[in-house]
């Protein structure tokens, strides 16, 4: 059986001798496999041939082809070695035979092209005076010519079994390379589409990506003072531009016969070449703390404008004569950025290591780049993606610094509360220093006042902006004539608790009476707020004594009934309150109506505490009437 088979290989290779390449001719038998799938794009590796300095039409062919003339590209167009180096004009020529019809849509995919063409498609025999497709606008002058390139696919008619010809005309007069700059292939439209429309997103998502780390990484640089994440940025911003002038996102995304786009995106192309290297030292200098010369530092980023200043003034045509001095540059640059990461790793600076591993594919792929460009006119890089994966590494170290400055953030804030609570403690256990210490404390409260009005542990006002809101009011009742109360409240045996039960208790405690506090007093002006210690104080505005006095006490048998559960056990918690009422006035002191609640309170502490007791402040119109009645 395996003779067989081999006999029948035999025979078909001499009966179908057309199956492999002959003298250059392209063979397409079918888009199909045995099974029906679709078989992946096919290469056209034939001979092509060039005919410098002319167009061709398919009438002149078969006489030009007579006369031997032309060059033979194998595989496709050199940049180096083509007559897109002057401008000018020029045909391509490549023949196709097809044994087998092919009724799927098929097209020819050029996946970068450079300049104007016009496209001829014809069975042979059958020559064809309409271009099947035209890009740009072909012309023997650059004032008429219109260029257009990139990615470009070529839809083709249905073919029957024959012998088929490629006519490309092409024109460049506006820049330094021109004609068939990639490879060309044969599939389906679908197939074709789909391989352009996947390699488009590939590129337009990998330069998505380094944009969206550039902006994270100034971002960040901004919060944290970061000196080197703007060079970051810059080698991410560069890097992607690179990308996108290289893989034809620029001209996939331009509008149909545009000028602008092959233009400007070699100028670009160039000018993120320049700063590449650049950006990449000054990034390693900061990431490292190296120490460089200033004058170092400032070459290293005039040579990358003055090179950028030049290429942004000068035509693409003019770009050829610097190209090889411009390498040499670049390349330079790179290895002392090498050279700035093998020194920190000599210092044992952190990541390091890691940095100069993400270096290898950098310079891996860099000469490679340049052997291909010059060797072969490839354009298609791969050193972008290599920088791509080292901006990568830069950005996780950025990530990973940027998480322990939070954390080192975080551990200071954490010991810097227990230390305000410590001393806080301290400041309770010595009272007989807060007389000497009044006039400093007084001094800090004016400066915090701004920063905070709420208590810490009850989240209720402080006293701070009690006494602010109190004075407000008392002037304008005194203004209107109304009521002014004023409940003092205590915690009874509040210090017990503390010495048993512990301060966690003691704080729950305080929470518990804060919040019943809350729930009583929403009247708009009325004000709760934590006096000191144990101690709270309500601002009853337009509020007679008979309502302070009844507020007060349904405020007592709330607190009564509480319960406080900690550690498993049950506390309950008792108030004291003083009450005091007044007209106010406005020669009046304000302290008084304090004074006199705070001593209401401590006559209810000594009936016995858990009671409301009330002293009276009378006005100072009160006061008066009542010394005329008795006159």
């Amino acid at each position: 059986m395996f003779l067989v088979r081999i006999v029948a290989l035999l025979l078909a290779c001499w009966v179908y001798p057309a199956q492999a390449d002959i003298d250059g001719t392209v063979v397409i038998n079918n888009v199909f496999d045995d099974q029906g799938s679709t078989i992946k794009p096919k290469l056209l590796r034939g001979t092509w041939r060039f005919f410098p300095e002319r167009w061709i039409t398919p009438e002149q062919l078969p006489s030009v082809l007579a006369q031997a003339v032309g060059t033979s590209v194998p595989g496709s167009w050199q940049i180096g070695k083509g007559w897109g180096l002057s401008g000018g004009i020029g045909t391509y020529w490549l023949q196709l035979r097809v044994y087998k019809p092919l009724t799927e849509p098929v097209a020819l995919r050029f996946q970068r092209l450079c300049g104007a063409s016009a496209f001829y498609f014809y069975r042979d025999g059958s020559p064809s005076t309409v271009p099947l497709l035209v890009r740009g606008t072909p012309a023997r002058n650059a004032a008429q010519e219109i260029s257009s390139g990139g990615d470009t696919l070529v839809p083709l008619p249905p073919l029957d079994p024959g012998l088929y010809h490629l006519l490309i005309q092409q024109s460049n007069h506006h820049y330094y390379a021109g004609g068939i700059c990639g490879p060309v292939t044969f599939g389906t439209v679908a197939d074709q589409t789909h391989a352009q429309t996947a390699l488009l997103t590939k590129n337009i998502l990998v330069v998505a990506l380094l944009l969206f780390l550039a902006l994270g990484a100034l971002v960040l640089g901004s919060q944290n003072g970061e000196r080197a994440t703007p060079w970051l940025a810059l080698v991410c911003a560069a890097i992607g531009l690179l990308i996108a002038c290289s893989s034809g996102i620029i001209e996939a995304l331009a509008p149909p016969g545009s000028r602008w786009p092959q233009r400007w995106q070699y100028t670009a192309a160039y000018c993120a070449v320049t700063w590449l290297p650049a950006a990449l030292i000054m990034l390693h200098w900061r990431t490292f703390a190296l120490s460089l010369p200033r004058f170092f530092i400032a070459l290293n980023l005039g040579i990358a404008g003055a090179l950028s200043l030049l290429f942004m003034a000068l035509p693409t045509a003019r770009f050829v004569p610097f190209t090889t001095a411009f390498a040499v540059i670049c390349c330079l640059q790179l290895c002392f950025g090498l050279a700035l990461v093998v020194a920190a790793v000599r210092l044992r600076r952190r990541y390091a290591v890691l940095a100069l591993l993400a270096m290898v594919p950098v310079l891996v792929c860099t000469p490679f780049d340049f052997y291909r460009y010059y060797s072969g006119g490839i354009t298609e890089l791969a050193s972008p993606y290599a920088m791509a994966f080292l901006i990568a590494v830069h950005g996780w170290i950025y990530t990973v610094k940027f998480g322990e400055a939070y954390q080192l953030a975080a551990r200071l804030s954490t010991h810097l509360q227990e230390e305000v609570e410590l001393r806080t403690r301290e400041l309770r256990d010595k009272n007989h220093k807060l007389e000497l210490a009044q006039t400093a404390l007084q001094r800090a409260n004016d400066a915090l006042k701004e920063l905070s009005i709420t208590d810490g542990l009850t989240q209720v006002y402080n006293r701070m902006h009690f006494e602010q809101q109190f004075d407000r009011e008392w002037r304008r009742c005194a203004r209107q004539g109304l009521a002014l109360s004023v409940l003092m409240i205590d915690a009874d045996h509040f210090k017990q608790l503390n010495d048993s039960a512990g301060h966690l208790a003691g704080d729950q405690c305080l929470q518990a009476i804060a919040a019943v506090l809350q729930q009583h007093f929403k009247r708009s002006g009325e004000l709760v707020a934590r006096y000191g210690g144990e101690e709270f104080t309500v601002l009853l505005p337009d509020t007679n004594q008979s309502k302070a006095l009844a507020v007060a006490e349904g405020l007592r048998v709330a607190v009564e009934r509480l319960t406080i559960d900690h550690n498993g056990r049950q506390y309950r918690v008792t108030v004291s309150i003083g009450v005091s009422t007044t007209v106010p006035a406005v020669e009046q002191p304000p302290a008084q109506l304090l004074a006199s609640a705070d001593a209401a309170l401590y006559e209810a502490k000594d009936a016995g505490r858990n009671r409301v007791h009330s002293i009276p402040l009378l006005g100072q119109r009160r006061l008066m009437a009542q010394q005329q009645l008795r006159l």
